[in-house]
Order: structure tokens, then C-alpha cells, then sequence
């Protein structure tokens, strides 16, 4: 019972266990951190390893032949799984939790700076336009979006960050909820497939042959 129990305890925990991602991009270059709990784990950019000695030179393979253009499918079939694609991007999205998002621009000005200033207000434009937008699909926790213009730097500057993650137990419901769901959908249509077929075989083998 006590072994039951602490199985269950561990599930309940990992079902909590925040994971996700860490971006920024800055003047050294994009960072980006795969995140497991308390664990970061670096993906970009990736640790220099030793120089392992130079293979020799494969001989070049023979060009293969451009495949023919593969047969679509109807559309029949693949809009169920469009939906249902839709709908799990927006569970998805109801879930994800934006904890850092941070965009700044710098127009610099000291070569054009009519254009810089015009730039400049564009990009508060855009800001205006878009951060509702992006409030209302997404729970934003701390945010800085803005822009800048500096009349005395030739140079365009931009400075990103962004922390995001889900609970582990609401990915895993997901993929079962939306993978069994996304399973019912194609033994649908491959039963409907062999109904059709057998239907065709039917009727072909009623049809009178030709003299």
C-alpha cells in the first residue's frame, strides 16, 4: 500500500513539473535552453567539442530519379484531422504559460534620421496592434515590448527574451485525449475505405461483360 502510494505521489509531482523553453537573442548571438523542472538543458548554441580527424572522401552517390508527384488524398479525409489540429493548438495555447517576454527594437537614426523616426512609429503601431492580440491567446505573466530610437547610433539593435512552459500532466492529458481521438478518425476512414472498395467490387462483378 505504501509503495502504491508513493507511486502515486511521484506521478502527482511530475504532473506539476513545469517544462518548456528559454530563448534570447542579443548581441552575442540566439540562446536557446530546453527546460525539464529546475533542469536547463542547452540546445543553441551548442558546446565546442574536439576536432575529430578528417574521414576520407566518400565517393559521390548516383543521382536518383525525381520521384513522380505523389497522389493527394481527398479532402474529405484530411479536414477532420485539420479541425482537430486546430483544436489542440488552441488547448495548447490555453495551457501555455508565458512567464518572460521581453522585445525591445533600436532604431538608430544618425545616418537617416527622418526614416529612423518613422520607423519608429511603425513599430509602436505594431506593438499597439499586436500585444492585445497576443493577450487574449495567451496568459503573459511579465512582458516588456517596446521600441527606441537613438539619433546619435547608425545601427539597428534588437533584444529578445522569452520563457514559456506547461505542466507535464497537461501535455500528457492532451496527447492521450487528442491521439485516441485522432486514432477514431482514421479507423473511420479506413473503414469507409474497404466499405467503398467492397461496394466497387460488388457492383463490378454484377456488371454484364461485353460480347
Amino acid at each position: 500500500m505504501k509503495a502504491l502510494l508513493i507511486i502515486l505521489g511521484m506521478l502527482l509531482l511530475l504532473g506539476f513539473l513545469p517544462v518548456g523553453a528559454y530563448v534570447r537573442y542579443d548581441r552575442l548571438g540566439p540562446l536557446c535552453e530546453l527546460i525539464l523542472g529546475p533542469v536547463r538543458l542547452r540546445l543553441l548554441p551548442k558546446k565546442k567539442k574536439d576536432k575529430k580527424p578528417k574521414e576520407k572522401a566518400k565517393k559521390p552517390k548516383e543521382k536518383k530519379e525525381r520521384p513522380k508527384q505523389p497522389i493527394g488524398g481527398l479532402i474529405r479525409d484530411f479536414y477532420p484531422f485539420v479541425k482537430l489540429g486546430f483544436e489542440l493548438l488552441g488547448c495548447f495555447f490555453r495551457k501555455l504559460r508565458v512567464n518572460v517576454l521581453t522585445l525591445h527594437v533600436g532604431f538608430g537614426g544618425a545616418g537617416d534620421p527622418a526614416a529612423a523616426a518613422i520607423n519608429y512609429g511603425r513599430a509602436w503601431a505594431a506593438i499597439g496592434a499586436l500585444m492585445p492580440q497576443l493577450r487574449r491567446f495567451l496568459r503573459i505573466k511579465k512582458e516588456n515590448v517596446s521600441a527606441s530610437c537613438d539619433f546619435t547610433s547608425g545601427e539597428m539593435t534588437i533584444f529578445a527574451e522569452l520563457k514559456a512552459t506547461f505542466f507535464l500532466g497537461d501535455l500528457v492529458a492532451m496527447a492521450i485525449r487528442y491521439g485516441l481521438r485522432a486514432l477514431k478518425l482514421l479507423l473511420a476512414m479506413k473503414k469507409r475505405k474497404s466499405q467503398e472498395k467492397s461496394s466497387d467490387k460488388a457492383v463490378q462483378s454484377y456488371e454484364p461483360s461485353s460480347s
